[in-house]
């Protein structure tokens, strides 16, 4: 990748995306790092013909439209369900581990209480994410596309 990651996190809580892009401000991660409070205003601009980000981090809970609901219209929406999404949360309910597994979510986070395992956990993620992009498919031409689920 011969740019910044794209990495989206959606919380309403400003203080928590401050500190996550405190986290990401760190030597070597090459992150662009935007954020937002409002899943319904991302999820319109998306629809509109933003561009995605490489990487979405939801918050679990959210009051206007809460992380599953986002998550659950990204992987049910043909322009969107390819995009990598996960869960960063405080929660370690099962039942929100595993709804979040059952709308197609990449990964889910338990955040770390302190700032530098906070830092190390989106250091490590951003490290696997990055590694694990593919090429786009028109930069291949043999590349096939996949169907989006029905």
């Amino acid at each position: 990748m011969n740019r910044p990651f794209r990495l989206m996190l959606i919380d309403d809580n400003y203080a928590d995306c401050l500190l996550a892009e405190e986290a990401l401000n760190y030597p070597g991660l090459e992150c662009e790092f935007t954020f937002s409070d409002s899943g319904p205003a991302v999820l319109a601009s998306f629809k509109a013909g933003a561009q995605l980000p490489d990487l979405l981090l939801l918050d679990v809970n959210m009051p206007e439209m809460n992380g599953f609901e986002i998550l659950k219209v990204i992987k049910t929406t043909s322009e969107l369900w390819h995009l990598p999404v996960g869960m960063l949360s405080t929660s370690k309910r099962p039942k929100d581990i595993t709804e979040a597994y059952d709308l197609q979510a990449n990964f889910y986070i338990v955040k770390s209480l302190e700032f530098s395992g906070f830092q190390r956990q989106l250091s490590a993620l951003l490290s696997f994410w990055r590694s694990a992009m593919l090429p786009s498919p028109k930069s291949h031409k043999s590349a096939k596309a996949v169907p989006a689920p029905a």
